[in-house]
């Protein structure tokens, strides 16, 4: 049975080649339509190496590779492959980063809290909370600070303050994929395991928003005296991404329980798909 979050990348995927076909397909040249054709075959023959790389992990019960690790040594195979084929190619075959927000962030955010072990992690929510978002925002700000100052200095290359600040968001929610490996192999405290699963599950939301929020800055002058107002504006998006998330989970939740939807599985993974998709549509918005 294949796991909830390779299902929904796997439609995820889809709709982003999708979308690139179309995109690309609009010009009225034939050669363009070639080329948007054998971008979403190419895109379609990766996602096939990707389903059959995570397969081969289960049935070789190889346990100390997670999925997410072996799908990403798999895309710098690809990767580099297309970059030593020459500019034809690497120009043929695009990834728009557009296309990742709207059509696989939704998706495996969704995923990551679907496969949650919600008793552990509403039992030390508090504290993931301290780690997701304070934790985020000091890692974020310190190496923002060092990386201006050492420009400043002449160590590093010399960035403004607005710059820094957006390269420490952007470096600051970490992925500990080989530590919650580790944890796994060796059977650690569930505690322990819960609460770096759940800052990194957290961490990436709270980066992307001090990031965008930063980078709403960008048309115009910004120094020192601007960051309270960065600050207050990421506690009220946070805020309302919250609200959104709730409300929409609570209808969901009346839905599936006073309908017989479960009796359609079609209809059931389709209203549960739109689900996964609406509150961050509606956030973005």
């Amino acid at each position: 049975m294949p796991s909830m979050k390779l299902v929904l990348a796997v439609i995820g995927m889809s709709l982003m080649i999708s979308a690139t076909a179309s995109e690309t397909a609009s010009s009225s040249s034939d050669t363009s339509s070639t080329m948007a054709y054998l971008t979403v075959l190419f895109w379609t023959g990766v996602l096939t190496l990707c389903v059959f790389t995570t397969y081969l992990l289960h049935q070789t019960r190889i346990h100390y590779i997670p999925e997410s690790l072996a799908t990403i040594c798999l895309g710098v195979v690809i990767g580099g492959i297309i970059v030593a084929s020459g500019r034809t190619l690497s120009e043929t075959i695009v990834f728009d980063s557009k296309a990742f927000f709207l059509f696989l962030l939704p998706p495996i955010i969704f995923a990551s809290g679907y496969d949650l072990h919600k008793a552990n992690f509403f039992r030390n929510l508090s504290t993931i909370l301290v780690f997701a978002i304070i934790g985020t925002i000091i890692t974020a700000a310190v190496i923002g600070g060092f990386t201006f100052l050492f420009g400043l200095i002449g160590i590093s290359k010399e960035l403004s303050l607005l710059e820094s600040l957006l390269f420490g968001s952007t470096i600051s929610a970490v992925d500990p994929v080989a530590t919650l490996a580790i944890f796994q192999a060796l059977d650690v405290d569930p505690t322990l395991h819960m609460l770096v699963f759940g800052e990194s599950i957290l961490n990436d939301a709270v980066a992307i928003t001090l990031y965008r929020n930063l980078a709403s800055y960008a048309s115009h002058a910004f120094d020192a005296k601007q960051i309270p107002g960065v600050l207050v504006e990421f506690v009220w998006v946070s805020m309302g991404s919250v609200a959104i998330g709730l409300t929409v989970a609570l209808v969901s939740a009346l839905v599936f329980k006073h309908t017989r939807i479960k009796h359609t599985p079609s209809l059931e993974l389709t209203l549960m798909f739109v689900f996964a998709y609406v509150p961050y549509l509606v956030a973005e918005v």
